[in-house]
C-alpha cells in the first residue's frame, strides 16, 4: 500500500533507464496525518511511512513500511486496526519503467505483509464475513501497471491494480496533474478517479476490499516541491469526495463521511553510486 498509491504523500518514484547500469540508492520518508489507500481510512492518526530503494538498469525495489505513531481508544475502529501502534506493515516492491517516445511506463510487482501485532482490516466486510484479519492472515501480493502521457497537456495517467492471492480483484484510477510556476518552485495540482472492478467477492477464499464496483472516490490534491540542501521536500494536502460506502467509514463514529482532508510530507533523498555528490 505504497509508493504509486495515494495515500496522504506524494511519494511517486519516476523511473528512468539510467545511463549505463549506474547504480542509485535512494530514501522516501512520508509523514501524513492518516492512512488512505484506494480511498480507504486505513487509520485515521498520523502516520510515518519510509520507503528505501535501488535502481539499476531501470528496475527498482525496495521496502516500504507503515508507522503508527498512537493508539486508537476504541478498538471497535476497524479503519484504523483498533488499538494497534508501532510498524503495522511492511511491503516489498520491485518495478521497471521505461520512457518511451510518447509515455512513461511502469510495471511492477508488490508484496503485503503485516506483523502479528497488526489486528486491523483491509476490508469493511472483516471479521464479519469470517475471513481471518490478523497480520500474516491478509498477506497478499500484486501486479500493476501505469501509462502516462507526460507530454500531453495534464499529463494523463492510468494505473490498474491486479491482485493475484488474497484479493483476486482489479484496481485502479485515472488522474489528471498540472504544475504552475511560483516565483522559484511551483505548484502541481492533481485531480484522480479511483475505479473498483472484481473487488468486491466475499466468497470464503477471497477478502473484499469494496462491496460494490464502479468510481470508488474522487481526490483533489496539490503540491508544492522545495529543495533543502541535498533533500527534496514535498508539502502536499488531499481533499477526497467519498462515493461509494466503504471509503465513508472514516472512523468508528462516522460511517458517512462524504468528505477526507489530508495532510503531509514528504522527504526524499537519492544518490548516484560513483557520483560526487547527492541527487
Amino acid at each position: 500500500m505504497l509508493r504509486i498509491r495515494v495515500v496522504g504523500g506524494l511519494g511517486l518514484l519516476a523511473i528512468a533507464a539510467p545511463v549505463g547500469a549506474q547504480v542509485t540508492i535512494g530514501t522516501d520518508v512520508a509523514l501524513n496525518s492518516r492512512y488512505m489507500f484506494w480511498g480507504l481510512t486505513l487509520s485515521n492518526r498520523p502516520v510515518v511511512q519510509p520507503d528505501v530503494w535501488v535502481s539499476v538498469a531501470g528496475f527498482t525495489g525496495g521496502v516500504w513500511g507503515n508507522v503508527e505513531l498512537t493508539k486508537d481508544s476504541k478498538a471497535s475502529d476497524l479503519t484504523s486496526g483498533g488499538t494497534r501502534s508501532g510498524v503495522t506493515e511492511v511491503d516489498y516492491w520491485l518495478e521497471y519503467g521505461r520512457s518511451l517516445a510518447t509515455a512513461d511506463v511502469k510495471l511492477g510487482v508488490i508484496r503485503w505483509t503485516y506483523p502479528l501485532s497488526n489486528t486491523g482490516t483491509l476490508g469493511p466486510c472483516v471479521p464479519s464475513c469470517g475471513i481471518p484479519n490478523n497480520g500474516p492472515d491478509i498477506n497478499s501480493t500484486e501486479v500493476y501497471g501505469a501509462v502516462t502521457l507526460s507530454k500531453l497537456p495534464l499529463s494523463p495517467n492510468v494505473t490498474a491494480y491486479y491482485d493475484v492471492d488474497l484479493y483476486k480483484g482489479l484496481y485502479g484510477w485515472v488522474s489528471l496533474s498540472h504544475s504552475i510556476p511560483v516565483a522559484t518552485t511551483s505548484v502541481s495540482l492533481s485531480a484522480l478517479m479511483g475505479l473498483c472492478a472484481a473487488m468486491s467477492n466475499t466468497g470464503a477464499s477471497q477478502l473484499p476490499l469494496y462491496t460494490k464496483h464502479g468510481i470508488t472516490h474522487f481526490d483533489f490534491s496539490a503540491a508544492v516541491p522545495f529543495t533543502v540542501g541535498s533533500m527534496s521536500v514535498n508539502p502536499n494536502a488531499h481533499f477526497q469526495v467519498n462515493v461509494v460506502d466503504d471509503t465513508k467509514f472514516t472512523s468508528a463514529t462516522q460511517s458517512n463521511g462524504r468528505t477526507v482532508f489530508t495532510i503531509g510530507a514528504t522527504l526524499s533523498w537519492s544518490h548516484a553510486l560513483g557520483a560526487s555528490k547527492s541527487e
